[in-house]
This record gives C-alpha cells, sequence and structure tokens, in this order.
C-alpha cells in the first residue's frame, strides 16, 4: 500500500503538468507513491500525454471544468494512502519534498497540515503564499494600506512566534502545495465546493485545524511554481480580485457571522473608494478598457452592494 497520494487537478495545462508529473517521478520514491490526476475538462491532449508516457499514474476524467476544489476532493476520494499532497500542476517538486513533508508529520501528530517553501522561477520566494486567518483587524489594515508595512515587521502575514523547525506556525498555506492527512481532509469536509478558486486553501486549513492541531510552513523543502511568475490578462486581474474578495467574505461569515461579514465589507469599500476615485481621476488618459485600477474597483463595490451576477458576465 502506498504511504502518499499525491492529487494534481489540471485543466489545459498539458506541457506544464508533463514537468510537474516528470518531478515527482524524478524526486519521489515510486515504491510508496501514489499519483492521481483530475483531468478537469482540458481540450488540449493532457490525457493522450499522461496514458502515454506516464501510465503508472491514475487518471480521473470530468466531462467540463468542475473547478479546483470539486476536481480536488473527488481525487482525495480516490486516494488510498493515508497522507495525502495536493499539487499544482504548475508546481516543480525541487527534491524530495513530497517524502520530506510526510516524514515531518509523522513525527509532529500535533501537526495537521504542513507547507513547503514556494519559490518563482527568479529564485525569489513567492509573496502571499501563508498568513495569519482573516478577522476584521487585518481586513482594515489591508483596507488602510499599511498592510505591507506590517508584513515587513512579520504582523500581517501570520507567524505567531511559536516555531517547529524552519517556517513556523501560521493560519493557513497555499494550496499550491500542502500535504496532510487523508483522515484530516475528509474529517474537515474537503475544499468547500462552492469555492470555484481562490481562498479555499484558508478555508480549508481553517477547518482543519478548528477542533485542534496546527499548520505548518517548513522551509527545509521546496517547490517551483510557474504560476506565480506569470502576469495575469486584463480580464483575469478582474475575475481574480472578485473572486477573492467574494470567498473571503464567505469565510468571514462561516468564522465571525453575518454581522462581522458585513462590518468586513464597509472596511473593504472603504478601502476600494480612494482607488476608485484614483481611478477615475486617471481615466481621461489611460481610458477606461486597460485601467484596472477603475474597473476592478468599481467591480468590487458594485458586488459589496448586493451585485451577484457571474464573475465572467461582471469581468
Amino acid at each position: 500500500m502506498p504511504i502518499l497520494s499525491i492529487v494534481i487537478c489540471t485543466h489545459n495545462r498539458e506541457v506544464l503538468l508533463h514537468e510537474c508529473l516528470t518531478s515527482i517521478f524524478r524526486t519521489a520514491n515510486l515504491e510508496t507513491t501514489e499519483i492521481i490526476v483530475v483531468e478537469n475538462g482540458s481540450t488540449d491532449g493532457t490525457v493522450g500525454m499522461v496514458r502515454r508516457e506516464f501510465p503508472s499514474v491514475k487518471l480521473v476524467i470530468f466531462p467540463d471544468n468542475a473547478g479546483f476544489c470539486v476536481a480536488n476532493n473527488v481525487g482525495v476520494n480516490a486516494a488510498t494512502s493515508p497522507y495525502v499532497m495536493l499539487l499544482n500542476n504548475d508546481a516543480i517538486l525541487l527534491q524530495n519534498t513530497a517524502g520530506g513533508l510526510v516524514r515531518y508529520l509523522e513525527d509532529h501528530v500535533d501537526v495537521k497540515c504542513v507547507g513547503p517553501r514556494i519559490v518563482l522561477p527568479s529564485g525569489q520566494p513567492q509573496p502571499r503564499v501563508f498568513g495569519n486567518l482573516p478577522s476584521l483587524w487585518r481586513i482594515a489594515m489591508q483596507s488602510l494600506c499599511v498592510g505591507s508595512f506590517l508584513c515587513r515587521i512579520r504582523v500581517f502575514e501570520g507567524i505567531d512566534g511559536r516555531h517547529t523547525g524552519p517556517g513556523g506556525i501560521v493560519g493557513w498555506i497555499s494550496g499550491v502545495c500542502m500535504v496532510k492527512r487523508r483522515t484530516d481532509f475528509l474529517a474537515a469536509g474537503g475544499f468547500d465546493a462552492t469555492f470555484f478558486m481562490y481562498c479555499e486553501d484558508i478555508d480549508l486549513c481553517w477547518r482543519i485545524t478548528k477542533h485542534g492541531g496546527a499548520v505548518v510552513r517548513n522551509e527545509e523543502f521546496s517547490v517551483l511554481h510557474y504560476g506565480g511568475g506569470q502576469a495575469p490578462s486584463v480580464s483575469s486581474q478582474l475575475r481574480n480580485s472578485l473572486l477573492q474578495q467574494r470567498n473571503l467574505l464567505k469565510i468571514l461569515q462561516k468564522r465571525l457571522g453575518p454581522f462581522n461579514a458585513r462590518v468586513g465589507s464597509i472596511l473593504i469599500f472603504a478601502g476600494l473608494l480612494p482607488r476608485f476615485l484614483v481611478g477615475l481621476a486617471v481615466a481621461p488618459s489611460r481610458g477606461i478598457r486597460g485601467n484596472v485600477l477603475l474597473r476592478s474597483s468599481l467591480l468590487r463595490m458594485t458586488h459589496l452592494f448586493g451585485d451577484d451576477r457571474s464573475v465572467h458576465d461582471l469581468a
């Protein structure tokens, strides 16, 4: 029986997935590792590539793009190992990261979820891949534009002073790469299927540790993340900013209740208003279509006033 199941959700990423799988076969102990690819309605050659070049990989095929959360839930349900690694299709294991993180969990029964150091193709650490759980205080700090300063003094990003080796205890880690016991994932209910993508890792870490246990960022092991180094298109930036806001408010409502979620909406609006005014001021020179600041602020403010059309329609 395998010890670890690596679950990878993919959608039209044939080349990146090939490199991801190659890195697993190069660094992991294949005798104790099960690899599951959940193919999420791709229209490229992903299925043929996996079947041809990685025949030992367990392939789960969706006819349509069911989203990151649903696909990963299905992948974990198909797993047979006591430990599960969720890995992005554009992430590359740089060493025996899989085995190292499993051994860490075996040695630390109080830890329920652990993630590695995530670096960009430039070699620099990727920002915003761990932190404290969302709170009204943190939303206020971010809306008032002082979050960047607090990050530098290690308040906003979320290390609470207790360390268990390199890295430390945090509120959440990125879904780019995280390892947990399969039983803990299932006991928490898996990813919230109403989250298509974004903030689902924050929500999952909160629910996994709600009844005890820690989330740890362990920098002894690394993965390279291509996606974190790519510049998204304007439409992607608009869609992503709105998805992040929607899901953040969902988490606030779950953790703190409807009243505090409404207070969070007011704080977010207070931060968006000056951004919208700046975008409006530069609109005559930049125009509207390419003015991401103006369009993003307007979309998010509209959502806060109750416009719940589809993200694609709004963007």
